[in-house]
């Protein structure tokens, strides 16, 4: 029997690839051009791999992060090549330039409203510039009050129609945005009155006043400032609300209760390294201004 030679036998194998995969056909699976990668444009995302051969703080273990004790035994073992997508650090939580600032507008801590229809406003920025199109919900305590849209400027408002929209009071309301690729940013908690009625900010129904007028502040001691007043029609047990407005316009807020006759007197402290100038009390009952009154800080003489 005669032996088939080698040549022969390489030459049949490429007769018959010819006659099973023409041409054409191969064409067909003709790999097409790669260009170079590109990384992802996102500010701050880290596509670095920890590996053991190439260790850092986290370490994959082919397709997982490693277990407690796992990574010496990969030494020497082939892992199957493993897409994974890791961060070594969170820039959400760490970046700034990333983060939503939300500042409020419009009311002022405290103010109370009384032309209406009235709008509650806050900005929202980041880096110190506007950002459009960020979603911010309004909140009036942990009630969701109303969603609305940033414009290109990075305002955005919910619109109180009338007195009516909300019944008297205080409400406490803050405002959190939120846009994909940013960590969000909230307003700290504010104050607004919802009036009944009363003429506002006209001396009514009351008094209140300070002990003095003008008080001096010495270093290492604080400085405690007695405000009393009289409020009519008053019913026992009922708050009476001072606001304290200071030169640089932060809001105090003191609950005094008055006698059967509506006479009531709190005290309100400063500390040694409180600021200067000229104070506001504003004196509520019922959700209306009855009374106002000033009094100035100064340093010591020398």
């Amino acid at each position: 029997m005669s032996k088939i030679k080698p040549g022969f036998l390489i030459a049949c194998i490429i007769l018959a690839g010819a006659f099973i995969f023409p041409a054409n056909a191969l064409a067909s699976y003709t790999l097409p051009a790669v260009n170079a990668i590109t990384i992802a444009s996102m500010i701050g995302v880290d596509v670095g791999h920890c590996t053991y051969r190439f260790p850092c703080g986290t370490h994959v273990c082919g397709d997982h992060i490693c277990k407690a004790g796992e990574l010496g035994n990969t030494k020497g073992q082939y892992v199957a090549p493993t897409t994974v997508t890791l961060s070594s650090r969170n820039f959400m939580q760490d970046n700034p330039i990333l983060t939503l600032q939300v500042i409020p507008i419009f009311p002022q801590d405290g103010a109370v409203l009384t032309n209406f229809p009235a709008s509650i406003q806050i900005q929202v920025t980041r880096g110190g510039q506007p950002v459009q199109g960020a979603t911010v919900q309004f909140w009036f305590g942990e009630h969701n009050a109303g969603l609305s849209v940033t414009d290109s400027s990075g305002f955005a408002h919910l619109t109180l129609l009338n007195q009516n929209t909300l019944d008297p009071g205080y409400y406490s309301w803050h405002a959190t945005a939120i846009k994909t690729g940013f960590k969000g940013g909230s307003t700290s908690s504010r104050t607004f009155v919802i009036s009944s009625g009363n003429s506002m900010g006209l001396p009514s129904g009351g008094t209140v006043s300070t002990d003095q007028k003008e008080y001096s502040i010495n270093p290492g001691n604080n400085l405690s400032i007695k405000i009393s007043g009289n409020v009519n029609g008053y019913y026992i047990g009922d708050a009476i609300i001072l606001k304290i407005i200071s030169p640089n316009g932060k809001v105090t807020q003191l609950v005094a209760r008055g006698t059967y006759l509506g006479a009531f007197q709190t005290v309100y402290t400063l500390a040694d390294n409180s600021e200067t100038g000229f104070y506001t009390v504003t004196a509520f009952y019922k959700y209306s201004v009855f009374s106002t009154s000033t009094f100035n800080v100064v340093k010591p003489s020398s």
